[in-house]
């Protein structure tokens, strides 16, 4: 499995019936392992922060499927990745700290590797980069 961030580029189908999209995406291209939990979180008319933790043993990824995010991430060593979504996926790994801003309007769809125990969650950002 990767060991860091990094954008997935998915290939994306469109189909119009009806005056109805369909957007399709492939989950084995999308993501590197079988999701045991998915999840959305959604703006509304302003701008909102989320995440403030790591996840020890747990990768994911996220997509914005509305609007766009800017998410910030730092391994234990304190190197830092940023990204802007607009239309792609991102795959994080385990241990990285996660902070993302969600512009107004904007949904995100996470899948993650395992399911959700508050013991394995760091949220303490100078604890996390002193491991």
């Amino acid at each position: 499995m990767r060991k860091n961030p990094s954008l997935i580029e998915f290939d994306q189908i469109s189909l119009s019936e009806d005056q109805v999209n369909i957007d399709v995406f492939n989950l084995v291209d999308l993501c590197p392992f079988v999701p045991k939990r998915i999840y959305t979180i959604k703006t509304a008319e302003n701008e909102s922060q989320r995440g403030f933790h790591a996840h020890k043993n747990q990768s994911q990824v996220i997509s914005i499927i509305k609007g766009q995010a800017k998410v910030l991430l730092l391994n234990n060593e304190g190197e830092k990745f940023v990204f802007n979504l607009t239309a792609q996926a991102l795959f994080i790994p385990q241990n990285h700290w996660i902070e993302i801003t969600l512009h107004k309007d904007s949904i995100l769809l996470c899948f993650a590797e395992k399911l959700y125990h508050e013991l394995s969650t760091i949220k303490d950002k100078t604890r996390f980069l002193n491991k």
